[in-house]
């Protein structure tokens, strides 16, 4: 993580990543911050029978996540539960970060977890370019990087329905989030979302949009940090399938959200 840390923060310097400058308050507010979504990830999939063994195939892999296993701890147990894919690929669960700008949250995942397959998404070009540089400059071979609209790539044949969680750090309003989101997560998945301290209001206000995405609202709960700003996370069970309606237009979801 030291590597991805100061790779950004060198870049920085010439890119907008992130308004963080010193890397004592990025690893705080980056790193601390992502890494208090794993616990909720992986005790929701857990429970949702997501989590597969992974197998021999990321052994080699474990030794380059110790410091981030050292930060979050170890992952919760693998259960046998049903699942759509098969766990011969020594994958333990596919995650797309949805606006993942700096690659935050889901690069910090990667990291921690590298016997997940973690699918990084943007809508800039330089930023994906950022994503895959700093990627191979951690050794994060658990990583893709995916440059397009997330309504977009919400209808991609390769992309729609096909992981357990999608997960988002971004500001939008949570109508927009979901269906920016919810097209990417399999019928029995997860979609994550990591919102401020008090947003039972917007919450609230985005059940419709939900519903209307084939989602329901499992939890609404404070994610565990030690010193960084107090967020909640948003987790929704995607029970139904998408309508294929479902994402509009690029930009409609802004405009108009559900």
């Amino acid at each position: 993580m030291n590597t991805y840390l100061d790779h950004m923060l060198e870049v920085n310097q010439t890119m907008n990543l992130t308004a963080v400058r010193d890397k004592g308050d990025a690893w705080q507010r980056h790193v601390v911050d992502s890494l208090a979504l794993l616990p909720v990830i992986e005790r929701h999939a857990a429970a949702m029978g997501l989590l597969r063994p992974a197998g021999p195939a990321v052994a080699g892999a474990e030794a380059g996540a110790a410091e981030a296993r050292g930060s979050s701890g170890r992952s919760a147990g693998s259960s046998s539960g049903s699942s759509s894919r098969s766990s011969g690929d020594g994958v333990e669960l596919r995650l797309i970060d949805v606006g993942t700008g700096a690659g935050l949250p889901g690069m910090i995942i990667a990291a921690a977890r590298p016997q997940w397959k973690v699918t990084l998404l943007d809508t800039l070009r330089k930023r994906c370019d950022f994503l895959k540089e700093a990627a191979a400059r951690a050794g994060l071979r658990n990583v893709d990087v995916v440059w397009c609209r997330a309504e977009e790539g919400g209808r991609r044949p390769e992309l729609r329905q096909a992981y357990d969680v999608a997960v988002a750090r971004a500001v939008a309003e949570t109508r927009v989030l979901a269906e920016l989101c919810m097209p990417f997560v399999r019928t029995g998945g997860l979609w994550v979302a990591a919102k401020g301290p008090d947003p039972e209001a917007e919450v609230a206000a985005a059940s419709n949009a939900i519903g209307q995405l084939g989602g329901r609202k499992l939890a609404l709960e404070r994610a565990q940090q030690a010193q960084a700003q107090q967020f909640t996370a948003l987790v929704v069970l995607k029970d139904k399938s998408t309508p294929a309606r479902f994402p509009r237009q690029p930009g409609t979801p802004n405009k108009k959200p559900l």
